[in-house]
């Protein structure tokens, strides 16, 4: 029991000190109120286009490369190029496997691993061509059914559970390899940072290392940890039995704790240094990073099972299954808008805002909101 108990805890520490990458390779995605509140008015109706972009009902993965194409990715391994001004189709390619993996765009490619279900060591990471479809580069990778893909300007980083691996973003050429021990769980739900500053393999061990040296001293609970973000000097945790709380980076000090009614399910950096919690509760909690302060709470409908997502002062909400999308004001928490579905319609997955359209996945496709006629 002992060997088993300590290779859990150094399986969960793995997984979890990933999180905290961004203190040596990375940066929070910090929201500020910028110009978006400038140009939307978020209190109009959005039933001005309600604009079907595609019937698919097998989407795996919605991205966007924010103001010219949406990619959309099914579960049987089909991948669409949408224009995001007319919402026709640019290409349609079939990488012939399995997705497991996460959308990353670049500049000039859309990068994604699949995984053949007739092949046991048939798992290939791709750069397909944003403007054409063409593959420009693909390799093979060590087998595993799930993983992260994130990237900076040179490098694409592959994280899996048995280990992370760098990648010339440019040619496909491996640079170097980790291994790790670790489950999938909470780095397939709250990921990593999106742009990654240091590619050192020796500064990703140390701060695995050290992150996993703060936590064991916290006796943080690998059991019930469900979310973990890392803000400019501290760790917020939130756990299955509701509870968020903040550890000092130092790893000496705890400096709050707060209890909510259910489950965490997000946690997302809000300007000002205050973070957005959501919880299966039923309620949204805004809290100061600073000593934990309750500035506001909102209950919904139904539980928040899929993470915000955050435009200017604006957090768009929806859970899976549901009919209505919520558009809360981050100042005061009060709801400013909603778009809902009618008859047998319900959300699928995760929101996106891509110009003036609202995208979001629903059981019949995906759909495109707008307050502008089509």
């Amino acid at each position: 029991m002992g060997l088993l108990h300590n290779l859990t805890e150094r399986i969960f520490f793995a997984t979890l000190l990933l999180f905290f990458l961004t203190a040596i390779i990375g940066r929070i995605p910090i929201y500020s109120q910028n110009s978006i509140d400038e140009v939307v008015d978020w209190t109009l109706p959005f039933n001005g286009c309600h604009k079907l972009i595609s019937d698919k009902k097998n989407i795996e993965d919605v991205a966007s490369d924010n103001e010219l194409n949406l990619y959309l990715i099914t579960s049987n391994g089909l991948m669409q190029s949408v224009n995001s001004k007319n919402f026709k189709s640019n290409w349609e390619i079939d990488l012939g496997s399995k997705v497991i993996s996460n959308t990353v765009i670049g500049e000039k490619s859309v990068y994604i691993a699949s995984k053949s279900v007739e092949v046991a060591t048939g798992t290939v990471l791709r750069s397909v061509s944003k403007l054409t479809g063409v593959t420009l580069w693909q390799i093979s990778i060590e087998a595993t059914d799930e993983i992260y893909l994130s990237r900076n300007d040179q490098i694409l980083f592959v994280f899996s559970p048995i280990y992370i691996i760098s990648i010339d973003i440019k040619n496909g050429q491996r640079n170097w390899k980790i291994l790790q021990n670790s489950s999938m769980n909470l780095l397939s739900k709250n990921g990593l940072v999106d742009i990654l500053e240091k590619n050192e393999k020796e500064n990703i061990e140390i701060a695995i290392l050290r992150k996993r040296e703060i936590f064991e001293l916290n006796r943080v609970d690998n059991q019930t940890v469900t979310e973990v973000l890392e803000s400019k000097n501290s760790f917020i945790i939130g756990d299955k039995l509701g509870n968020i709380y903040s550890l000092s980076k130092s790893g000496t000090k705890k400096f709050w704790n707060r209890k909510t009614g259910g489950e965490i399910t997000s946690i997302s950096y809000i300007y000002d240094n205050k973070v957005l919690i959501s919880s299966l509760d039923n309620f949204l909690y805004l809290f100061s990073i600073g000593d934990g302060s309750l500035i506001w709470k909102r209950r919904l409908p139904y539980r928040i099972t899929i993470k915000p997502l955050i435009k200017g002062s604006i957090a768009l909400i929806v859970s899976s299954g549901s009919q209505t999308l919520f558009l809360i004001d981050l100042q005061k928490g009060k709801t400013v808008n909603q778009i809902s579905l009618t008859g047998t319609s319900y959300f699928a997955g995760n929101v996106l805002m891509i110009n003036e359209f609202i995208v979001i996945e629903t059981n019949g496709g995906i759909i495109a909101f707008s307050q502008k006629a089509c």
